[in-house]
């Protein structure tokens, strides 16, 4: 089998979402480790060069700069610039894993797309004043060109393939095969450090992320509780939100997956919150780190989850209490026998073979 595979629009430090540039990375990797996959072509940018360099023996890499110099760059790329360079390359497959395919040009290949969630197409009317009419049409449309367009449909959780399809449904598409290849984290095993006395908060700018309700649930937890620990708040805030003004909390902004990935394994706990996600990886990431998770239980955490990690429900301030109850006391080998059962079921070997097994059938 020979694929075009694009992250040439791809920017870990403009990304709105680093789960999408995670997930993008990782699905190059996991396709390389399978034998059916003859030749690779990978349409990248300056900013991957050192993230790629170890692929550079495994597959051609092709740069292009203008993708991410700027919206313009982005938009051409979107619409005429990547279509463009997969029919010069000539191999049978092209994939997106970000899904934006062209509403101007037709695919000259088969084409095949990862839809992580339909978030960006139902924002606005979830969050209203979350995303401008301009960009939420751009969306709807591209979603919808690149669903005519997609041979196969990749996702990355069930909850995922349903919202898929139950949009495509309402928009009168016909949709093509969905296909949960699933997501996994970047370090299946990753070292685990001694514990200091904090607690890891996940921040989002985004409305679903639900910052509001993280800090003022932990606030009020530390304060009834009389937790003397840190609070360690990553991510981005909203313009209109900030942490407690209190020593006990600091907020470091958005930082690096190295800083990130020794934060949850020296927390004693990770906090996420969210009330739509397409899988919800940072739980997965904070138990396999030795961490036992504190998430909010929605659809997709549930399925992503099983019965691993301390679940609460948003609108349960006590079920958060207990779930934070349930985090301080469990065993580190209770943490490990979650992070197996986890990592059997969540890893990139699995997925690699499932993409190929899907492109290899619809070919």
């Amino acid at each position: 089998m020979r694929l075009t595979y694009s992250i040439a629009d791809q920017d870990f430090s403009t990304a709105t979402s680093i789960g999408i540039y995670n997930l993008s990375i990782g699905f190059i990797r996991s396709m390389l480790d399978h034998p059916d996959l003859e030749q690779t072509t990978i349409l990248s940018n300056p900013t991957l060069h050192q993230t790629l360099d170890d692929l550079k023996d495994r597959a051609e890499l092709r740069t292009y700069a203008y993708p991410v110099a700027s919206m313009r760059g982005r938009l051409w790329w979107d619409q005429f610039g990547c279509y463009r360079e997969a029919g010069r390359i000539g191999h049978p497959w092209l994939f997106l894993p970000k899904g934006f395919g062209s509403m101007v040009l037709a695919c000259p290949v088969h084409l095949a797309v990862c839809l992580a969630d339909v978030t960006s197409v139902i924002y606005r009317e979830r969050y209203p004043h979350a995303v401008s009419p301009a960009k939420h049409q751009y969306y709807v449309h591209t979603h919808r060109q690149t669903i005519r367009q997609a041979r196969v449909i990749f996702t990355i959780s069930e909850f995922s393939r349903q919202e898929i399809m139950t949009w495509a449904e309402r928009q009168k598409l016909p949709c093509p095969p969905v296909i949960v290849a699933g997501c996994a984290p970047d370090q299946p095993h990753p070292p685990h450090r001694a514990k200091k006395d904090q607690i890891l908060v996940d921040l989002r700018r985004a409305p679903h992320k639900r910052s509001d309700l993280a800090i003022d649930y932990m606030e009020r937890w530390r304060q009834s509780t009389g937790y003397d620990g840190k609070i360690m708040a990553v991510g981005t805030l909203p313009d209109n939100l900030g942490i407690p003004d209190h020593p006990q909390w600091q907020y470091l902004g958005r930082v690096s997956p190295e800083m990130r990935a020794a934060l949850l394994a020296e927390s004693r706990i990770l906090v996420h919150f969210t009330e739509h996600e397409g899988f919800g990886l940072p739980p997965v990431e904070a138990i396999l780190a030795g961490t036992p998770s504190v998430y909010s239980l929605i659809a997709c955490t549930g399925e992503v989850m099983g019965p691993t990690g301390c679940p609460f429900t948003n609108e349960d301030y006590d079920s958060f209490v207990a779930a934070m109850a349930r985090a301080m006391s469990t065993s580190a080998l209770e943490v490990d026998q979650w992070a197996d059962a986890l990592r059997a079921r969540h890893n990139w070997p699995l997925i690699g073979r499932r993409i190929l097994d899907a492109l290899a059938h619809w070919s």
